[in-house]
């Protein structure tokens, strides 16, 4: 069961001649974002990504292009996604000379995915490898699947107690907020990292990890004690449970004489300044 709750919240990352293209496992379905496939296909000259959004609507229509996305949170933003069937639509419907490449790529990711259903533990496994090629100690990676497994229990939570999908940015922002003193974006930036490429628990210290884990942790019991109801009484809960992460960090820092909050990121050499 633990496998289970890691494989469904596992967020992987794949390159398509140096530009990420994430792919989130949520339950019994992989989705791609939509917007990593545009840039990913995008070239400098004829075909840049603005020229792809515009062309993609017109050529299918605003309600037929808008049905074919799915919003879903991530990192604490919303994301327009596709499944494997509409990532192959927005590749067919994207003339460039990578589109070929690409749909390789998503025809054996898809294969990847069929086999994960059959041994979950694959994909554990494979993100355990991922990490460690890039050079990720066991100890970090250890923490890493840890926090997906504690995020899943938190979202779970909040979506039992009213809190829609599309409202976990807010929740992630307050948790991030009371504990770090940060927004998701302000924490992205402080870290250098690219907007929107890439996710900021992969690039977190083992103690960022940790702390972010109890104020999640912390967040989760609090609403279950409190019995909270809707966004505002969550964010509450979230907000009790970031101050006692807070207080942790603090007293960490006081021992330790500076600040855990790290700026220190995983990009590789080649995708700083992307």
């Amino acid at each position: 069961m633990k496998q289970q709750k890691l494989v469904q919240n596992l967020v992987e990352t794949n390159y398509l001649d140096g530009k990420p293209i994430r792919r989130i496992i949520s339950g019994d379905k992989t989705w791609f974002i939509a917007s990593d496939i545009v840039d990913a296909l995008a070239d400098d000259v004829k075909f840049t990504a603005q020229r792809i959004w515009s062309d993609l609507t017109t050529a299918m229509g605003k309600r037929r292009f808008a049905d074919l996305l799915l919003k879903m949170p991530l990192d604490g933003e919303v994301h327009e996604v596709v499944d494997h069937v509409g990532a192959f639509r927005l590749v067919q419907a994207i003339p460039t000379k990578k589109a070929e490449k690409l749909k390789r790529a998503i025809a054996e990711i898809t294969f990847e995915r069929a086999l994960d259903e059959i041994n979950p533990e694959r994909a554990i496994n494979r993100a355990v490898d991922a990490f460690r090629r890039q050079g990720r100690t066991d100890q970090w990676i250890d923490a890493r699947l840890r926090s997906i497994r504690v995020r899943r229990v938190f979202t779970d939570e909040m979506q039992q107690r009213g809190t829609t999908t599309t409202e976990y940015g807010i929740l992630t922002d307050v948790i991030y907020g009371e504990t770090f003193g940060k927004t998701c974006q302000e924490y992205k930036a402080y870290k250098n990292l690219p907007a929107k490429r890439h996710e900021l628990r992969d690039h977190m210290s083992e103690t960022e990890l940790i702390l972010t884990m109890l104020a999640e942790q912390s967040a989760t019991e609090i609403a279950k004690k409190r019995d909270t109801q809707g966004l505002e009484q969550n964010i509450g809960a979230c907000r009790s449970g970031g101050a006692i992460a807070a207080n942790a960090r603090r007293s960490l820092e006081e021992q330790l004489g500076t600040s855990v909050v790290s700026q220190q990121n995983f990009l590789a050499p080649e995708l700083h300044g992307q």
